[in-house]
């Protein structure tokens, strides 16, 4: 795995490295190394931009987006929102607009502003994008930002039916803990997110192809 791990970081191949770097961005957050993590996921976003692949940069740029929230770095936060909403047409997506708004949800959420109706946006967004866990996600976090304790309870309600459905059980144990209220869930370890598909089903391609190169060289 080390082995692999090298091939790809020095890869001629950039989807290579770009999936590294969000992989580690990834694994680096749920280690508590939230510094390197923002770094690694930045750099993921460039390399993904530079060859086209959109969808991955979004990837890329909202994990940099939690790095940020984990360092409490909100002028970062607002940073990255901002070059998002920059790209030029023919990079944005649905995903980015819905991002987008999360992300300033939570943003006014920190900023102790109510941000409930710009979570109720990008929660529609995310439905009709056909993207549950996103959905569920967003449900969540403005539920755990809700001042409305009853609006809260339906919320939190919503986001664990998803969860459920999804067997999301890292993110089900987290709503089910912030219900029971702010003390339990720091109690809560997420576990790490998968690594990305596309790590591990590109790995050996990736060496073969790296290894080619050489002795066509």
């Amino acid at each position: 795995l080390l082995a692999t791990r090298q091939a790809m970081r020095t890869s001629s191949d950039l989807q290579a490295r770009a999936t590294l770097l969000d992989s580690e961005a990834i694994v680096l957050r749920h280690e508590g190394r939230a510094v390197e993590a923002l770094a690694s996921a930045q750099a993921s976003v460039a390399l993904w931009r530079s060859i086209g692949e959109q969808h991955y940069a979004i990837e890329a740029l909202v994990e940099a987006a939690h790095a940020a929230f984990d360092l409490d770095d909100l002028e970062t936060v607002e940073q990255l929102v901002a070059q998002a909403e920059s790209w030029p047409p023919i990079e944005r997506r649905p995903l980015l607009d819905a991002q987008e708004a999360r992300l300033r949800a939570k943003l006014l959420a920190a900023h102790e502003s109510s941000g409930s109706a710009e979570f109720e946006h990008a929660t529609a967004m995310f439905r009709a994008l056909g993207l549950p866990f996103w959905t569920a996600v967003t449900l969540l976090e403005n539920a755990e930002n809700q001042a409305d304790a009853n609006e809260a309870t339906s919320l939190f309600a919503a986001a664990e039916s998803i969860f459920e459905r999804l067997r999301a059980t890292p993110w089900l144990e987290r709503t089910r803990a912030a219900r029971r209220g702010p003390s339990t869930v720091d109690d809560v370890a997420l576990a790490p997110a998968a690594v990305p598909p596309r790590l591990t089903e590109r790995s050996d391609s990736i060496v073969e192809h790296d290894e080619a190169e050489r002795r066509d060289g």
